[in-house]
C-alpha cells in the first residue's frame, strides 16, 4: 500500500494485493489485486484535491509539503 492511501472500516484486501499511492479505498475490493495510484473508489482522484488532502493532513501533524514531493507525485499521476 502506497503513501497516503485511506481505507473505509472494514476494508478487507487479498494477499498479494497492490495498492499505489494516494488511494481513498471503500467498497468491495477483496477481489481486485491492483488498484492504481490516484483511485477513489472505482474512479480516479483528481490530483488537485489529492494535493490538497494531503496538505490538510501534514497540517493537522505539523509538518508542510515539499515541493519535490508535489513533483513526484504528479510524476506518479502522469504515469497512471
Amino acid at each position: 500500500m502506497g503513501d497516503y492511501c485511506r481505507t473505509a472500516v472494514n476494508t478487507v484486501f487479498n494477499t498479494g494485493a497492490v495498492i499505489g499511492v494516494c488511494c481513498n479505498i471503500f467498497g468491495d475490493v477483496s477481489s481486485k489485486k491492483y488498484m492504481g495510484s490516484f483511485s477513489w473508489g472505482n474512479e480516479r482522484y483528481h490530483f488537485d484535491k489529492a494535493i490538497r488532502d494531503i496538505q490538510n493532513w501534514k497540517l493537522m501533524k505539523h509538518q508542510n509539503t515539499h515541493p519535490e514531493e508535489i513533483e513526484n507525485l504528479k510524476n506518479v499521476f502522469n504515469q497512471e
